[in-house]
């Protein structure tokens, strides 16, 4: 890890803010007896150039942090070119609105790209890379991401932002199709997203966790059967198969949801929507239960399940 101790003298002191005027330009070097491999760099001025980053390096994590009253206008550090070997990225800017990271082509060999707490970037990544097996977007990424690599696996459209009163609100402002779903995808998260009301297509059989965007309103074709996570938005108002995966631990319905469904006998946590009126066969299984206001049936007794309304 390299942080502010391991700066030229300039950047050293007990004062925070001497430390971040200081404006060194960073070579980190390597050999090939002794290679860097995991470089993480926290508290980082954008202001502070990198040299050439090691042409080993695999794992690369770097936050970004500004102060407000020392920055005017955009910036823009660039981190390209990466090193081909890079395996795993992650770049956050600590909500400071005016850092837009530059980071150039994706390495070939890059299977993790995280980029949830970059809450300003909204740069284009061109061809995603063949080995890519997660990637996690920030809020204002809305640019189009092309053919999604059959090596996917988890794909967040998302920034949960958490108010001071303990709610999480939807931030994303993504909104492009996402054309074929890998065969391999087992998390697609867009619940935080405002707008995204693209077809899915055929869902992947390998699906554990969907999450769909508070607009989405297209029918679902069969559902996964080891679905696990169920969370529909609140524009949500097309029929589900009549019996919900076996596999199913949490089902969270939206608030115009109202076609009849089967709870599997495994549920652990159920949401029922505000329009939602069909009977439902509530399990001893359940931890969790919301019921909706237009719910109006009798709740069994469930002493292990803890109730709101």
């Amino acid at each position: 890890m390299a942080s502010l101790s391991l700066l030229p003298k300039c950047a050293w002191g007990l004062n925070k803010e001497l430390q971040r005027d200081a404006k060194p330009a960073v070579s980190v070097t390597a050999t090939e007896d002794m290679p860097l491999w995991h470089l993480q760099l926290q508290h980082w001025n954008p202001d502070w150039a990198i040299a050439p980053l090691p042409h080993a390096l695999v794992h690369l994590s770097i936050a970004y942090e500004t102060i407000r009253h020392h920055h005017h206008g955009l910036l823009t550090p660039t981190l390209a070119p990466l090193p081909h070997t890079l395996e795993t990225l992650t770049v956050s800017t600590s909500g400071a609105e005016t850092v837009h990271p530059i980071l150039g082509r994706l390495p070939p060999r890059l299977s993790e790209l995280n980029l949830q707490g970059a809450v300003t970037y909204d740069g284009a990544l061109g061809p995603l890379p063949p080995s890519l097996t997660s990637l996690r977007l920030g809020r204002s990424f809305t640019q189009a991401l092309g053919q999604l690599p059959d090596s996917l696996t988890e794909l967040h459209v998302a920034h949960p932002y958490r108010h001071p009163s303990g709610d999480n609100f939807a931030r994303s402002r993504f909104d492009r199709p996402l054309g074929r779903l890998p065969a391999a995808m087992q998390v697609l998260n867009l619940q935080y997203s405002v707008n995204f009301n693209h077809p899915l297509g055929c869902l992947p059989a390998t699906l554990r966790e969907l999450r769909l965007s508070r607009a989405y309103d297209h029918p679902l074709r069969t559902l996964p059967p080891a679905l696990e996570v169920l969370v529909l938005g609140n524009e949500f108002q097309q029929e589900l198969q009549l019996e919900l995966p076996s596999t199913l631990r949490v089902f969270r319905m939206g608030e115009r949801f109202n076609a009849p469904v089967v709870l599997p006998d495994a549920l652990l946590e159920l949401y029922i929507g505000g329009s939602y009126t069909h009977p439902l066969h509530l399990r001893p299984s359940l931890r969790l239960l919301h019921v909706g206001a237009s719910y109006r049936h009798p709740i069994p007794p469930l002493p292990l399940t803890r109730k709101s309304w």
